[in-house]
């Protein structure tokens, strides 16, 4: 499928509306788009009280684009106790990442945290952001453990196109583990929509495409 699960609008720092974006993602054929503007722990996140507003806007706009599956989602940020803020928020996609820098033990530890919270769908951008100081083979025994615990948990890793990330070495450990993925352009702009090249190589390359996550079952 064509698609690309992580899109922001200007109801957090994008630049455009959910109707453009939505133009944009008809122009490049596209059949799945998720809207997933920043959360409440992101300086320039979506404001709690337009939350609903959102979802009702969402909601018309489906019944505008029935050729594009619509998701409603949000990019979590993990906070320094490894927590995610939804407050009671039902969303169709839950991507959880980080937007400050971070040594590589403390970032894994912030990461597992998320993880194992029962909160989220899919791990954004890994690896962005992070000074990797561990030694290559620690590294990869603790990235196998991370792995892990995202299969166990249901956690799928989203390939993200504007960072590339996460590197590929990360890449084949989540197709290894059996892992769901997800595809994003990481958009704060409409004419980015779409732009998911190195994202689907790399889903290419090491997934099955029945690995492809689509949004959780409500």
């Amino acid at each position: 499928m064509k698609v690309d699960l992580h899109i922001h609008s200007n109801y957090s720092d994008g630049l455009n509306s959910i109707e453009e974006i939505l133009e944009e993602a008809r122009s490049k054929n596209l059949e799945a788009v998720a809207i997933v503007d920043h959360g409440y722990d992101h300086s320039k996140g979506i404001l709690h009280c337009n939350v609903a507003k959102r979802e009702v806007e969402l909601e018309a706009l489906r019944g505008q684009y029935e050729d594009i599956k619509i998701l409603s989602g949000i990019e979590a940020d993990i906070n320094l106790n490894g927590h995610i803020n939804l407050y009671n928020d039902k969303y169709d996609l839950v991507l959880a990442s980080t937007h400050e820098y971070y040594a590589d033990e403390e970032y894994l530890r912030l990461v597992e945290a998320a993880v194992c919270s029962g909160k989220v769908d899919a791990l954004a951008h890994y690896g962005w952001l992070v000074s990797w100081v561990l030694p290559p083979d620690d590294l990869m025994l603790k990235e196998k453990e991370l792995a892990a615990l995202m299969k166990e948990h249901n956690v799928a890793v989203e390939l993200n196109s504007l960072h590339e990330k996460p590197g590929i070495e990360f890449i084949k450990l989540c197709a290894e583990a059996g892992l769901m993925y997800t595809i994003g352009s990481d958009s704060h702009r409409a004419p980015s929509v779409g732009n998911v090249e190195w994202a689907v190589r790399n889903a290419k390359l090491f997934f099955d495409e029945s690995k492809l996550f689509l949004g959780k079952d409500k």
